[in-house]
């Protein structure tokens, strides 16, 4: 019998537009986050296929949403309902 790891994951997405210029590094890209791993990911996708995958952090606690305020910032909704600014000032995202 094979051993495999299982996990109950629950991933939500956002999709980053251009209009916000607190996010602008990550313009184009679509972000999932996993509840069980805390982990994030950048997505990019051209006329519906999947072109990247790349990991780009850790959440403090496991996600369970994500939100965009009023001037496009970014922010995490952690389980334990602490809520977190996502800052991609200086990332680099290819």
């Amino acid at each position: 019998m094979r051993n495999i790891d299982a996990a109950i994951a629950v991933s939500l997405l956002v999709v980053a537009s251009a209009s916000a210029g607190a996010i602008q590094p990550c313009t184009g890209h679509s972000l999932l986050g996993d509840y069980q791993s805390q982990r994030m990911w950048g997505l990019t996708q051209e006329q519906g296929v999947l072109k990247k995958v790349r990991q780009i952090g850790r959440a403090p606690q496991r996600i369970v949403s994500f939100g965009r305020g009023e001037n496009g910032e970014l922010f995490l909704v952690g389980y334990e309902g602490t809520i977190y600014k996502i800052d991609f000032n200086g990332a680099e995202f290819e």
